[in-house]
């Protein structure tokens, strides 16, 4: 066998076109020494080869050679035309089979490539030495320095934003070196140009103006503001509740354990806790147990284990805890959907202190689950006269599906007292009854 008729490095796959010489074809044997339907495959294998690796070139196997030739998978077919579309090809040394003509234009196209592509790299060069010489070698921007020198720092060490967010949270949103609560930024102890990682225990929150005037200082401010911070945080960091993973085999996924069976009934407690991911031997704080006792246990929060929502907003000044309190009784009792995370009450919070702030506070709840008298629910009566007409819609057969179960009569969620379920079929029955009698006397009276 020859050697290829091709180098191996020549690459034409970025070639879109492949140059086909007319008049040579023309007076070509194959024209007279193949069919038709042979020289239609031997077209479609030259495009082929046009695009394989070395160009010019084709495999020695059967199927790839039916698919190139317009045959599929269907071998057979390609087989009765293989003798006639391989016409000219020659199988070389590797393996491959090569045309001599579509191994000459490959080879003519690659030189012509390799020629452009040093061209185009002289001019660029010659570009960049006339700009030098005009303008001088440009200096990175100060920005691509600092954008460099982040990246080596983080390949040292990197924090998460939840690290920076709890960091934040113990010094109150102030710089550690000033106590200024206005907008504070990271700042790395060790400087990212002197060596510094990204990591958390070498980022502080400082001020811009304390920030800027640091220069290569490298005290760390937060043991002198908060003596043991790096205990606190830790502390907290294994408070919050560990990052979702995907679901084992045979496990349902936790959104769909909070969202129910699909029957109308609540997750009851054991399931909310394991979709909460919170074990049972763990033992909470004085703060994670007051705030659960805010809330019912049906809610899903109650077995939410990170509180660090409530405790960031209780490190804020201007917010207490009857803030708290007053804010979650008033998500209770007006908000329609149900608290999922602890982040929910935050707004809720907020106005609570607002206006406390302003001169108006809300009323302080009670015991757990009781509303502050302030946004209590309407009267008894008035609550007995909407269950009352719920029940009438349902036994008149207009119940919507957008309105509670637990007001619908005979579903299992449903909490409408029994005289008041009696009361209202008893009703609907006689509108029926009524309806009935006079339907018959416009009958007779037609009649």
């Amino acid at each position: 066998m020859s050697e290829p008729l091709v180098p191996p490095q020549v690459d034409l796959r970025d070639f879109a076109f492949m140059p086909l010489d007319v008049s040579r074809l023309r007076v070509s044997a194959i024209v007279d020494s193949i069919s038709g339907e042979e020289f239609r495959a031997a077209i479609l294998l030259w495009c082929a080869s046009w695009h394989q690796v070395p160009a010019g070139s084709l495999p020695d196997d059967p199927r790839q050679l039916s698919k190139f030739a317009g045959y599929g998978r269907v071998v057979a077919e390609w087989e009765k035309v293989a003798e006639g579309a391989l016409y000219g090809w020659v199988k070389c040394s590797d393996g491959r089979w090569y045309h001599p003509v579509i191994a000459e234009k490959a080879i003519e196209a690659w030189e012509k490539k390799s020629e452009y592509t040093e061209r185009s790299a002289a001019r660029t060069e010659r570009a960049k030495a006339a700009a030098e010489a005009k303008w001088g070698e440009r200096e990175p921007t100060a920005a691509q320095t600092r954008s460099q020198r982040l990246a080596e720092a983080r390949e040292r060490g990197k924090h998460t934003n939840e690290e920076w967010q709890v960091l934040l949270a113990l010094f109150d949103n102030a710089c550690v070196r000033c106590s200024a609560s206005d907008k504070v930024v990271k700042d790395h102890i060790t400087p990212i140009y002197q060596g510094g990682s990204d990591a958390i225990e070498n980022l502080q929150p400082l001020c811009p103006s304390c920030n800027s005037s640091k220069g290569p200082d490298r005290t760390d401010h937060r043991s002198k503001a908060f003596p043991n911070w790096r205990e606190s945080f830790d502390k907290e960091m294994s408070l919050r509740a560990p990052a979702e993973t995907p679901a084992k085999r045979g496990e349902m996924p936790a959104a769909r354990l909070l969202k129910g069976t699909g029957t109308g009934n609540r997750p009851d407690k054991e399931t909310l806790r394991i979709a909460a991911r919170e074990p049972r031997d763990r033992v909470p704080d004085d703060i994670e147990i007051w705030a659960r006792n805010l809330v019912p246990g049906d809610q899903p929060v109650s077995v939410v284990a990170d509180v660090t929502p409530i405790r960031a907003l209780l490190r804020e000044p201007g917010i207490t805890q009857p803030d708290v309190e007053a804010g979650i009784a008033a998500f209770l009792a007006k908000s329609r959907k149900r608290a999922m995370n602890w982040d929910d009450f935050e707004r809720w919070i907020r106005t609570a202190a607002k206006e406390r702030i302003a001169g108006t506070p809300r009323a302080r709840p009670g015991a757990r689950g009781e509303l502050p008298a302030a946004i209590r629910a309407p009267d008894p009566e008035k609550i007995r006269r909407g269950l009352f007409i719920l029940a009438c819609e349902h036994f008149r057969g207009r119940w919507s599906d957008g309105w509670s179960n637990m007001t619908r009569p005979g579903h299992p969620d449903c909490t409408t007292p029994e005289d008041i379920i009696e009361e209202a079929r008893l009703a609907v029955e006689l509108e029926r009854n009524t309806d009935l009698q006079r339907a018959e006397r416009q009958y007779a009276y037609a009649s």
